[in-house]
């Protein structure tokens, strides 16, 4: 007669830790013991600017570590870009690291910080979560995935063009009554073109300052427009 087979898995058990303290003399006292898990992955912090415009890349970081007692290979990580507090097929991926590219291990008691540039082209004004989770590809049997995640919040602003003069020329002295040239270099560092036409002008001051005690010397239109990143000299 045959009898069945069966096989039974059983999860190996949880290790305890114990901490103690020296006492008078050479003794030890143990103090309470508490229950480690084996690996659990941790996002402990993440910081993101608190407003960002369009086509912006973000500048973040965030901090993981490994709050069990054995060590793991590095985990996938990723930043979600919702509408609320919770990853579903709605938001948008910013990153996705599959686990054991950033580095061979993450050991417990060992946090990492991680620093990335996520970008929000495309993206429509307004506000938004950015979810920053650890295992994100589930690479790690991690038994505690309730602290996997954090959630912070931002407002995505409409882009702006931004004109900036990064250059100018002029004669290191001059006499009274002369005429002298100057030429000078705008940049759009802003994220966004700028079409209308716009004045560039010259004063001459006593000081680094714009106020009613300068005295306008010149200036001139200009009707074409530039890009954002891109510039134009002007005299």
């Amino acid at each position: 007669m045959q009898l069945p087979l069966f096989i039974v898995s059983t999860p190996a058990p949880r290790k305890r830790h114990h901490r103690y303290r020296r006492t008078a003399g050479t003794g030890f006292e143990r103090l309470e013991s508490r229950e480690l898990l084996a690996v659990d992955l941790r996002m402990i912090e993440a910081i993101v600017p608190p407003s960002l415009q369009q086509g912006q890349l973000a500048e973040v970081s965030f901090t993981i570590d490994n709050a069990g007692d054995e060590s793991a290979i590095f985990p996938g990580t990723a930043i979600y870009l919702s509408q609320d507090d919770v990853v579903d097929a709605n938001d948008v991926i910013l990153l996705n690291s599959p686990g054991g590219g950033e580095s061979p291990s993450i050991n417990p008691g060992e946090p990492i910080t991680i620093d990335k540039a996520v970008s929000l082209a495309g993206q429509t004004p307004g506000l938004y979560n950015l979810i920053f989770v650890v295992n994100s590809d589930l690479s790690q049997v991690d038994e505690d995935t309730s602290n996997n995640s954090l959630v912070i919040p931002f407002e995505l602003l409409p882009s702006e063009a931004n004109l900036t003069p990064t250059s100018f020329v002029a004669p290191d002295f001059v006499n009274a009554g002369e005429t002298v040239s100057v030429s000078f270099h705008i940049d759009n560092v802003g994220f966004s073109a700028i079409t209308e036409p716009w004045t560039n002008v010259v004063y001459l001051s006593s000081d680094e300052f714009l106020d009613e005690n300068d005295r306008y010397l010149g200036g001139n239109f200009s009707v074409n427009g530039v890009g954002a990143g891109e510039g134009y000299d002007g005299t």
